[in-house]
């Protein structure tokens, strides 16, 4: 027994032979698992959409203002693109904009009403400058000091507004609150009429100093920040925003966790054909050759069903990393819009991380400390390829060529396919052959986790000490287990009498074995089953 230990003690994990040959098989399979299911089901299966798969305001905004920007005719309502299928309709269907009914509005003209004969009126825009509404005769003359009352922003804006559209608020209510009419003078309301704040001081700029530019543009970022709150609180507390987010990262989880499990069926396969071609030797006949490539689809096959349970597995990452992809997009996206290329890379680095914390957390393959740190870098540096991989091609794409469109995005796709395996290769090569690495990976391999330890180490413990005492290691494993059972029954005995009747119980089942405890106590029975 002592020798035992000492070996144990003493042993160090093998780099070279069988051990480290499945090792690197496993790297192997994680390298053309990443290229099939980054390059391959990845494009076929998932469709990446710029701005996410769920609308968000920010993503309807920058669409509306891309279009004005652009001179597109706000009656040209085929532009906007929704993801939710109903807000097509709603704003297709909405009403045009009618400035009558805006400035016909109670709280408008009750305003007025209001501040019609005011001798204190204060220009907003222009501090210190007083204005009038006065008669049609002093209106006619004093344009500059006559008052009017402006949509801060403009009437027209907020009702076509396709935030306003679809979340179905009353576009006058919004138009005609508070924080949004402001009183000036006549002249820069005419002027201004339904632009925004900047694009009119970008008409107007040289008329004003720095100070009246910098209070209309604070007027202006009020108005705008407290309607937008007013959309944000509706639309981010909705059912339809939750339901649509549940949806979409529902969706995304099924497609990543199939692009997973079809991808660890295709490695698997692979592998085995690869494994079977290898035991035909040289100069054999092509029958020979599709025998073997026959017997490694078998082979994968037989694989697969043995590791059904570890299929699902995949499958089940692959969901959770969809779904948290889908969602992580998705707040993003309240914030910024994200390109098709950015959501996903954004896939690629969740999955990515989901596979490693599998590895270092749960460790489905038992490696020890070493090798699961060495395991998890792999999985890592293979990710950073897949997200180079892509960020190449998108360059690629920005490009100008004089190949034709179809030849270029193959051209693209080839590429960004070839710089993922080969940083991946040469990130697998410097891990595999580094000194440094694997005197690192050694040192960590001597700590084992407390499963391995539990588990491992008291399994190899009691076959050593069954072979010591000559004993049948399956048979002395089972009394173990039994005598086990009996100390744990005695462990609950609360009072004698039931010890009592417990030792009875135990006695009476082994009449017919009488003396075996004793002589197992003594060392004089060498093999037998309680």
């Amino acid at each position: 027994m002592d020798i035992f230990l000492k070996q144990l003690k003493s042993s160090s994990p093998e780099t070279e032979g069988q051990v480290f040959k499945n090792l690197l098989d496993e790297y192997e399979k994680v390298i053309l698992r990443s290229l099939v299911t980054t390059f391959g089901l990845d494009r076929l299966i998932v469709k990446d959409q710029h701005g996410g798969d769920v609308d968000t305001l920010h993503h309807i905004k920058e669409q509306q203002d891309s279009n004005i920007h652009n001179k597109v005719n706000s009656d040209e309502k085929n532009t906007m693109k929704f993801k939710n299928p109903k807000y097509d309709e709603i704003y297709r269907n909405s009403p045009k904009y009618d400035s009558i009914d805006y400035h016909s509005d109670k709280r408008y003209k009750d305003l007025i009403s209001e501040n019609r004969y005011n001798p204190d009126l204060e220009d907003t825009y222009i501090s210190g400058h007083k204005i009038f509404y006065g008669n049609s005769n002093y209106r006619k003359h004093n344009h500059e000091k006559q008052a009017s009352l402006d949509h801060v922003v403009s009437a027209s804006e907020i009702h076509n507004d396709a935030r306003r559209i679809i979340l179905g608020l009353d576009g006058k209510e919004l138009a005609n609150s508070p924080e949004n009419l402001k009183f000036t003078n006549a002249k820069l309301n005419t002027e201004k009429s339904n632009m925004t704040m900047d694009e009119f001081l970008t008409k107007n700029e040289s008329n004003y100093s720095q100070s009246q530019k910098e209070k209309m543009k604070q007027e202006d970022f009020v108005s705008r920040s407290k309607i937008d709150n007013i959309y944000n609180d509706t639309y981010y507390t909705s059912p339809d925003f939750y339901n649509d987010m549940l949806k979409a990262s529902n969706n995304l989880g099924v497609k990543t966790g199939i692009i997973e499990m079809v991808g660890f069926i295709f490695v698997e396969i692979v592998f085995s054909c690869m494994n079977e071609m290898k035991q035909v030797s040289n100069n054999k006949s092509v029958s020979e050759y599709l025998g073997a490539l026959k017997n490694g689809i078998e082979k994968g096959i037989e694989n697969i069903k043995k590791n059904h349970k570890y299929l699902f597995t995949v499958f089940k990452e692959g969901y959770v990393s969809g779904v948290i992809a889908s969602i992580t997009t998705t707040l993003i996206n309240i914030f910024i819009t994200t390109k098709a290329i950015f959501v996903r890379q954004i896939r690629i680095v969740i999955t990515t991380v989901i596979k490693a914390l599998d590895v270092l957390l749960y460790n489905p393959q038992n490696l020890l400390l070493g090798d699961r740190f060495k395991y998890t870098t792999v999985i890592l540096t293979t990710g950073v390829s897949s997200i180079i991989g892509t960020s190449v091609e998108n360059v690629l794409s920005k490009n100008p060529t004089i190949l034709p469109p179809l030849i270029y995005r193959e051209v693209k796709r080839f590429t960004g396919i070839l710089t993922t395996g080969l940083l991946s290769c040469t990130f697998l090569y410097l891990m595999d052959r580094s000194n440094t690495v694997n005197k690192i990976t050694n040192y960590f391999n001597r700590y084992v986790s407390p499963n391995q330890n539990l588990a491992y180490y008291s399994l190899e413990l009691k076959k050593a000490a069954a072979i010591i005492n000559n004993y049948d290691i399956s048979g002395f494993l089972l009394e173990c287990e039994q005598f086990e059972a009996i100390a744990n029954k005695i462990m609950n005995i609360e009072n004698e009498d039931d010890f009592e009747e417990l030792m009875d119980e135990i006695l009476n089942d082994s009449d017919e074995k009488e003396g075996i405890y004793e002589d197992f106590l003594d060392g004089s029975k060498k093999n037998f089953i309680i």
